[in-house]
C-alpha cells in the first residue's frame, strides 16, 4: 500500500510540474513565428500582444508609408507578449529586424520598434544608415519622454503612436537637413568631379573628331574624267558634321559650366544641373550651326589625272549617257546618278568627258538583277501558311526584273514557333517571386544599433 501511495504522490508531482511548465512552452516565440506585416497585407504593423486598437494601427500604417515614400526609410512596429526563449528583448529585437531586413538595401535605412509586455520592455533597432540620423542618446530620450511614461499608465494606444511620431519627425527633418548639406559638400565628391571630368573629356573627344569630320569632307574627292563609280546612300557630310559638332559643343558647355560652378562656387544640386543641362542643349545648337558654318567646306570633285575642280552636268545629259537598266533603276527609285564633267580634259581630248557617279537609294525593295547588273529587281516575299508550334509555314519569294524578262519564283519553308509552355511557366514564377519579393521589406541591415528601456 505504501509504494502504491508513492508512486501516486509521484504522478501527482509530475503532473503538477507539467501544469506549471506549459505555459511556458507554449509562450516560447521564435523570430519565424512573428508574422511580417509586408508579406501579410503590405503593412507595417504587427500587434501579436493585441495592445494596440484598429484605429490606432491605421494611423501607424499610414504615418509610416508616407515617410516611406518621401525618403525610403521603413518602419516595422511589433508587439509580442514576451521574446523568450532569446538571450534578451534587445537579441531578440536584432535578429527579427535583420531577419526581415528592414530598410532599403543600399541604404540600411530601417527602424524596428518592438514591444515586449510580459518583459515590460520597449527597444528601438535601426540599421546602419539611420544611426547618425538616430544616435542611441536620441532613441533613450524618445523612448523615456514619449513611450514609457504612457506604457507606465496603461495607455499603449498612446506610446506606440508619440513614440513612432517622434521617430518619423526626426527621420523627416533629419533627412531635409542633410540633403541642404550635401547641396554644398557635394562639390567634394571626388565621384562627381570625375563624372564631370568624363562628360568634359567627352566633349573635348566629340569636338575633335567633329574637326577631323569637317577637315574630311573638305578634303577634294578625286574622280578619273571619265567613268562610273558607285557609292551606297546619298552623301550628307554636312548633316553628320552638324550633329557630331552640336554633341561636342553641348557636353563641353555642359561640362564646363558644371566645373565652374561646381569648383568656384562651391555650389551644386539636382535642379541646377537639369537646368545648366537644358541650357547646354538649348545653346549648344546655334554654336553648333556657327562652327560648321566657319569650318564646313562645300565637298568638291577633282579630276584625278589634272586635279582640276569637276563641274555638274545638266541631268538631261546625265540621262542621255545612262544605259537601259540605269535608267529604270532611276525611274524605280532604287539609284541616283550625277554626271561630273572635268573640262580641261575634255578640250584637251576634244571630247565631252563626263565622269557618273550612282548614288544606291533603296537596296531592300529591289535587289541587283544578275542579266542587267543594276538594281532592277523587285524582291518581296508572302507568306503563303503561318508556322505554329506544331507545323512549319511556307513562303513564296519572287523575284521580278523591271528591267529584263527575269523572273524567279520560290517556296521556302518556314520553321515552327518555338514551345511556348516552358517561357510562360518560367514567366509566371519570375513574376510570382517578383510579386512575393515586391511585397516584403527591402533588405536592409543592422549591426545593434538602438536603445530600449523598461517600463
Amino acid at each position: 500500500m505504501k509504494v502504491i501511495k508513492v508512486q501516486r504522490l509521484i504522478l501527482a508531482n509530475l503532473f503538477c510540474l507539467a501544469l506549471l511548465l506549459f505555459p511556458c512552452v507554449s509562450h516560447a516565440l521564435n523570430i519565424q513565428d512573428v508574422p511580417n506585416p509586408q508579406q501579410v497585407n503590405g503593412t507595417w504593423v504587427t500587434d501579436m500582444a493585441n495592445i494596440i486598437s484598429d484605429s490606432t494601427e491605421t494611423q501607424l500604417n499610414q504615418m509610416i508609408s508616407e515617410l516611406e515614400s518621401k525618403n525610403g526609410t521603413e518602419i516595422a512596429v511589433v508587439t509580442v507578449a514576451e521574446t523568450t526563449p532569446s538571450a534578451s528583448p534587445k537579441a531578440f529585437t536584432t535578429e527579427l529586424f535583420n531577419h526581415w531586413g528592414i530598410g532599403k538595401a543600399d541604404e540600411d535605412n530601417g527602424v524596428l520598434f518592438l514591444v515586449s509586455v510580459d518583459d515590460r520592455r520597449v527597444e528601438i533597432e535601426t540599421g546602419y544608415g539611420i544611426e547618425p540620423i538616430l544616435p542611441d542618446a536620441k532613441l533613450g530620450n524618445i523612448i523615456e519622454n514619449q513611450i514609457t511614461p504612457r506604457f507606465k499608465q496603461g495607455d499603449f494606444d498612446g506610446g506606440v503612436l508619440a513614440g513612432t511620431k517622434a521617430l518619423i519627425n526626426t527621420l523627416q527633418s533629419k533627412s531635409t537637413d542633410s540633403l541642404s548639406a550635401n547641396s554644398t559638400d557635394i562639390s567634394l565628391s571626388a565621384t562627381r568631379r570625375g563624372t564631370i571630368a568624363l562628360i568634359g573629356v567627352g566633349g573635348i573627344l566629340l569636338s575633335w573628331i567633329g574637326y577631323r569630320q569637317f577637315n574630311k569632307i573638305s578634303t577634294p574627292i578625286l574622280l578619273k574624267p571619265m567613268g562610273r563609280s558607285r557609292l551606297h546612300g546619298v552623301s550628307n557630310p554636312k548633316q553628320k558634321a552638324y550633329l557630331i559638332a552640336y554633341m561636342g559643343i553641348v557636353l563641353a558647355t555642359l561640362s564646363l559650366g558644371l566645373f565652374l560652378v561646381v569648383i568656384s562656387l562651391k555650389l551644386f544640386n539636382i535642379k541646377f544641373a537639369i537646368s545648366w543641362f537644358i541650357f547646354s542643349v538649348v545653346t549648344g545648337f546655334p554654336l553648333a550651326i556657327l562652327a560648321t558654318n566657319k569650318y564646313y567646306v562645300s565637298p568638291s570633285w577633282h579630276c584625278s589625272d589634272c586635279g582640276s575642280p569637276l563641274k555638274r552636268v545638266r541631268p538631261s545629259l546625265v540621262r542621255a549617257s545612262l544605259t537601259k537598266p540605269e535608267k529604270v533603276a532611276r525611274n524605280l527609285g532604287s539609284v541616283k546618278f550625277e554626271g561630273w564633267e572635268c573640262r580641261p580634259c575634255s578640250q584637251k581630248m576634244q571630247l565631252p568627258l563626263m565622269h557618273i557617279r550612282a548614288y544606291v537609294v533603296d537596296s531592300r525593295s529591289y535587289i541587283q538583277c544578275p542579266i542587267c547588273q543594276e538594281l532592277t529587281m523587285k524582291h518581296s516575299a508572302t507568306t503563303i501558311t503561318s508556322p505554329t508550334e506544331y507545323s512549319t509555314g511556307e513562303l513564296r519569294i519572287i523575284d521580278d526584273c523591271k528591267c529584263c524578262d527575269y523572273y524567279k519564283e520560290k517556296i521556302e519553308t518556314i520553321p515552327s514557333l518555338p514551345s511556348t509552355s516552358h517561357s510562360s511557366s518560367s514567366d509566371s514564377s519570375s513574376s510570382d517571386s517578383s510579386s512575393s519579393s515586391s511585397s516584403d521589406f527591402g533588405g536592409g541591415d543592422s549591426g545593434g544599433g538602438g536603445a530600449g528601456g523598461d517600463w
